[in-house]
């Protein structure tokens, strides 16, 4: 199997599962104990808040690296990034108004949308529109200076890779909107790309572990010490009383180990595979564009769309191939929705997208597999009588399809045996 769906999960990086495993070798204990056992145990949970936490230290001088260090305090444990995201919102909507952009990862869009937020609009390339930002903050501010509660903006894009413009996204903030908490999700961007929260003025980072090499199940809210998240989790004092729950010592020291491996890889390698796929995909594929190609993107990403390509279809059809890829993210695809990015961008309904996502351990070879099965995919399922004509009999409805997905959008769950026959 070729794998280019590292943003929806890597590989576990050697130096993690080490670390998983010296954890284990411990043997049995409750890191918040008070024994001799428990205490080692709490000594490795800390080594990896500890080996996060300098991960945000800005190159330069003394002075420099001392304004943007993070304290190992500030990081709260979680159980990975959708729980950090929700952390936030919901400790903003208690505050005020939410501000959210509308090219969010549901695990921000979904709770902010419950809680009543406001989309912040995007331009095409899926970048935060920032006069129209300016306007909703000056709006609000109309309210009080403390109307807005919390704005989140993400780092880098889960679908396209592109990276938000946060240090000035963040003077707006300061200027108009003094009291809001400005939090990020940077599970796709941390690792990949500088994150110095005190240029930015982050008050709050959502991370997951096994997005850059780490177990599943960790993530981490990096929050400002001078506010107070409210807890999703109670019923116990664990993360200063922040998140209870006993904390997964093993997890924790792993995802220190591959916070570290991650921002000292060579992102730059990966970034030269991603631009070799996409030039080849350009070539071979006329009509093919690159979402977000005019935006700084993340090196490890490349999210194309074709006209009249049906996406799902196409994601079956590479599966079958032996190439693992996404229909935009893998969220959206796996729960067949339609993605909220794309429609924010503007993106024409009728063209299906496809995400490629490289990761630390990609290489040229498996790039090189991939742009030819990718290829030959493309155009059969283009040929097959299947996508242009899906709404006009190649789709069979199922009982059992979610009414929610509109009929015109293929899923693995509606898609006739013929119509994936033909395409591959």
């Amino acid at each position: 199997m070729i794998y280019l769906d590292h943003a929806a999960s890597t590989s576990l990086r050697p130096c993690a599962r080490a670390a998983i495993e010296s954890v284990w070798d411990l043997g049995p204990g409750n890191p918040t104990g008070a024994h001799t056992r428990a205490q080692a145990l709490r000594a490795c949970l800390e080594t990896g808040r500890e080996e996060l936490a300098s991960l945000f230290c800005a190159p330069g001088d003394a002075l420099d690296a001392l304004l943007s260090a993070v304290s190992p305090g500030q990081i709260i444990f979680t159980s990975g990034g959708t729980e950090a995201d929700n952390t936030a919102i919901l400790t903003g909507a208690a505050r005020g108004i939410v501000l959210v952009s509308a090219a969010e990862h549901p695990a921000v869009l979904v709770p902010a949308i419950a809680a009543g937020a406001e989309l912040i609009p995007v331009d095409t390339q899926g970048r935060v529109d920032l006069d129209a930002f300016s306007m909703l903050l000056r709006r609000c501010a109309g309210l009080g200076k403390t109307a807005v509660g919390l704005v989140s903006v993400m780092a880098a894009n889960n679908e396209t890779g592109v990276i938000q413009p946060l240090a000035e996204i963040g003077a707006l903030i300061a200027e108009l909107a003094p009291g809001a908490i400005f939090h990020s999700d940077a599970v796709q961007g941390f690792g990949k790309m500088p994150l110095d929260m005190a240029a930015m003025r982050l008050d709050a980072l959502s991370l997951s572990g096994h997005k850059i090499g780490g177990p599943f199940g960790i993530g981490a809210l990096v929050w400002c010490p001078a506010l107070g998240p409210v807890p999703l989790l109670r019923g116990g004092g664990q993360e200063r009383e922040r998140r209870a729950g006993t904390p997964d010592a093993a997890s924790a020291a792993a995802f220190g180990k591959a916070a570290r491996a991650s921002a000292q890889e060579d992102w730059a390698r990966v970034g030269v595979l991603r631009d070799r796929l996409e030039a080849g995909l350009q070539r071979e594929i006329a009509d093919l564009v690159v979402h977000g190609a005019g935006a700084n993107r993340l090196p490890t990403h490349t999210c194309v769309g074709v006209p009249g390509m049906a996406a799902d279809l196409a994601v079956i059809a590479c599966d079958r191939a032996g190439l693992a890829v996404s229909a935009g993210s893998s969220c959206a695809s796996g729960a067949h929705h339609e993605s909220p990015v794309m429609r924010a961008m503007g993106v024409p309904p009728d063209m299906g997208s496809l995400r490629f996502s490289l990761g630390w351990d990609t290489r040229a070879e498996a790039v090189e597999k991939a742009l030819d099965v990718a290829v030959d995919v493309v155009r059969r399922v283009r040929r097959s009588k299947s996508s242009p004509r899906l709404s006009s009999g190649a789709v069979t409805a199922q009982p059992s399809a979610p009414s929610s997905v509109p009929k015109s959008v293929p899923t693995p769950g509606n898609l006739s045996a013929d119509a994936v026959g033909d395409a591959l």
